[in-house]
């Protein structure tokens, strides 16, 4: 992605300005000390001096070099590794410049209220799974109460066991599609 970055640049097809960047710290840089270290490798890796917004990818903590955990045994418990402390972190990159907005991703209701209760600032973005089968009002209406904005992934759904994507195959979004002059996934989307 660095180099399409770099080469678009350079041949003058975008600016930099003309671009929404966002990016995610792993969880095995939750450490307050492997935050900005994290980031500095991210914006190395664009060729970029800072994202438009940065986000911890999930509120689970890794011990360094355990990228993907293969059972609890290589997850830190948030007592040793807790998230007030990587969001303290989060918050000194934006304030160095790094990063213009800082926010989560996956974090339910209790996660962010409790993130929200110790911060200097509360994440402006939080990036979750949200389709018409997984609506999560609780959480929705928490991130309203404190002015945090949501972001969807998935909403066309996942995959099911079968392969089959379930949410486009759903009755009531095949009738309302059908109504509408729509496809199904032009009906998730909006």
């Amino acid at each position: 992605v660095g180099e399409a970055l770099r080469q678009a640049f350079a041949d003058g097809l975008v600016r930099r300005e003309e671009l929404w960047i966002t990016s995610k710290l792993w969880n095995d840089a939750h450490a307050p000390a492997d935050v900005g270290p994290a980031l500095r490798r991210t914006l190395a890796h664009l060729g970029l001096d800072h994202l438009d917004l940065y986000l911890i990818h999930w509120p689970v903590a890794s011990p360094p070099g355990v990228a993907m955990p293969r059972s609890g045994a290589d997850l830190l418990a948030l007592a040793d590794q807790p998230l007030a402390g990587t969001w303290a972190a989060l918050e000194e990159q934006q304030q160095a410049g790094l990063c213009r907005h800082i926010g989560v991703s996956n974090f339910s209701r209790v996660k962010l209220e409790a993130l929200v209760a110790g911060a200097r600032q509360a994440p402006e973005v939080n990036q979750v799974e949200r389709h018409p089968l997984l609506q999560q009002p609780d959480l929705l209406a928490c991130c309203r109460r404190h002015g945090v904005l949501v972001t969807a992934y998935s909403p066309l759904g996942a995959c099911g066991p079968d392969g089959r994507a379930q949410l486009l195959e759903e009755p009531s979004l095949v009738e309302l599609a059908r109504e509408r002059g729509l496809s199904v996934p032009q009906v998730l989307l909006a």
